[in-house]
C-alpha cells in the first residue's frame, strides 16, 4: 500500500495526516526537522508528501523537503477543496484537510515533483 502523507498549512502550523494519525507542529524549519528526524521510518515508507499552495506559508515545507531530498509535491488548493465537495465532505479543519489531502493525492496516484 502506497503512504502519502498530507500535510495542510497554516502561517503558524502544519498539520499532517499519515498513517491514521494527525500530528500538529509549528511551520518552522526547528519543527519540520524535529518532526522528520523522530518519525524516520514513516517518513521513509512514504512515497510521497503532498501539501496544498496557502498563499506562500508552504515555502518551508517545500524548502525543506527539497533539501533532505524527500518526495514531495504541492498541490492546487482548488483541486484539493473540489474534490472534497465531491466526495460530500463540506466541513473544513486542519485536521479534515490534511487527511483530504492526503487521499487526493492517493486517489490521484500523483508522484513527487
Amino acid at each position: 500500500m502506497t503512504k502519502i502523507i498530507g500535510v495542510d498549512v497554516a502561517k503558524r502550523e502544519l498539520v499532517l495526516y499519515a498513517d491514521g494519525k494527525h500530528y500538529s507542529i509549528e511551520n518552522n524549519e526547528k519543527s519540520l526537522h524535529e518532526w522528520f528526524s523522530s518519525h524516520d521510518e514513516l517518513v521513509s515508507q512514504a512515497s510521497l508528501i503532498a501539501y496544498e499552495a496557502t498563499g506562500g506559508y508552504e515555502k518551508k515545507l517545500g524548502h525543506y523537503l527539497e533539501k533532505q531530498g524527500l518526495p514531495g509535491r504541492r498541490l492546487h488548493a482548488n483541486h484539493v477543496r473540489a474534490y472534497a465537495k465531491a466526495l460530500g465532505i463540506l466541513a473544513k479543519t486542519d485536521r479534515i484537510d490534511a487527511k483530504v489531502i492526503s487521499d487526493f493525492a492517493a486517489a490521484r496516484s500523483l508522484e513527487p515533483q
